[in-house]
């Protein structure tokens, strides 16, 4: 089997099971992570802001749609 660094997938790409926040309350630490997406939203609300969503016992990458005032992580990327 390919030998990927600690923490890497298949793709390079590491991401720590943050959660989110909301109403200054954590929730889902150690088993999933939300990222704000770049791309334009595809809600009709003005509050609220699309995510990809990644879960500790499930392999899909998910799409949702979050109150934009709740935190969610980002990546950033070095050029």
């Amino acid at each position: 089997p390919t030998q990927y660094p600690q923490g890497l997938d298949t793709y390079g790409f590491a991401a720590l099971p943050a959660g989110y926040a909301n109403g200054g309350s954590a929730y889902g630490v150690g088993g999933s992570n939300y990222f704000w997406t770049a791309t334009p939203s595809e809600s009709i609300s003005d509050y609220t802001a699309d995510t990809w969503n990644l879960h500790q016992f499930n392999d899909d990458l998910q799409r949702g749609s979050y109150v934009k005032d709740t935190g969610r992580s980002v990546r950033c990327l070095k050029n």
